[in-house]
């Protein structure tokens, strides 16, 4: 009996690490009419499988298409809409605040794999508050 159970765990840390062995290596996924390269362990499970609120991209495209500019992203967290910018306009700058290191690190190094020069993370929180301010 005990033998049983030590076989089915060892088979389903062997199985789950078999399943997490490609992220180690760069891949590709497609956001709008583009691919970008994801590499790593630290491969964002929520940001690059399927679509993430769907129901905000009309306001996207209607925000990016009514006002240029740079699109900032208060509270970036692991890139979410980061995606979402890069699938509607590719062209578009974007600047997002982010506190947490490590959601900051996930979108740092997608950006610098894909080479996206207009696009900028930052380590710091706007505020230590909440709260509706004025940007300069």
């Amino acid at each position: 009996m005990a033998m049983t159970f030590l076989f089915k765990k060892t088979y389903a840390y062997a199985k789950r690490a078999f399943e997490i062995l490609p992220l180690a290596f760069s891949r590709k996924i497609s956001l709008g009419n583009h691919e970008y390269r994801v590499k790593g362990l630290f491969e964002n499970q929520l940001t690059f499988h399927g679509e993430h609120e769907p129901w905000l991209d009309c306001a996207y495209k209607s925000a990016l298409k009514s006002k240029r500019g740079i699109f900032v992203d208060v509270g970036a967290n692991t890139g979410q809409t980061l995606v979402k910018i890069l699938a509607l306009d590719k062209e578009r700058e974007y600047i997002g605040f982010e506190p947490q290191l490590n959601c900051c690190f996930y979108i740092d190094q997608f950006i610098k794999l894909n080479k996206l020069h207009l696009h900028t993370i930052v380590p710091i929180g706007l505020s230590n508050k909440i709260g509706i301010l004025e940007l300069l």
